[in-house]
């Protein structure tokens, strides 16, 4: 009966999980993204500009950057803003297989390029 339970939580959280990420790929541009640990597990984080995305990534938790690089999430949001190449960038990124803080290193040195003189801004536009 247990193991019954188990296996349909599995497939519950795996539908809710695809459902996510649909919702996120189809998401109105200028839409905003939701950090979260895992689905249905959000923090008091979000963004609704790229600006603000970078800002979020310096703070938010890494357990949430490592579930949305995993999932492809942080690819179908920067598509939805019209930044389509650092969306490859990101998608990219999730094969160096990075995780904790030198994840988080990673996601910012591609938004903000080494040596820029405005911390906290983005150097891509």
């Amino acid at each position: 009966m247990e193991r019954d339970y188990l296996k349909l939580r599995e497939e519950l959280k795996s539908l809710l999980a695809r459902v996510e990420q649909e919702r996120l790929a189809t998401a109105p541009r200028g839409g905003v993204f939701y950090f979260s640990l895992d689905v249905g597990r959000y923090t008091s984080y979000s963004a609704s500009n790229l600006e603000e995305f970078f800002r979020v990534l310096r703070t938010v938790p890494v357990e949430s950057l490592e579930f949305h690089l995993d999932r492809g999430d942080f690819e179908a949001w920067l598509k939805s803003m019209g930044s389509e190449e650092l969306a490859s960038t990101f998608g990219a990124l999730r094969k160096e297989n990075l995780s904790g803080e030198a994840l988080r290193k990673r996601l910012l040195e591609v938004i903000q390029p080494a040596g820029s003189d405005h911390e906290g801004t983005i150097g891509l536009f």
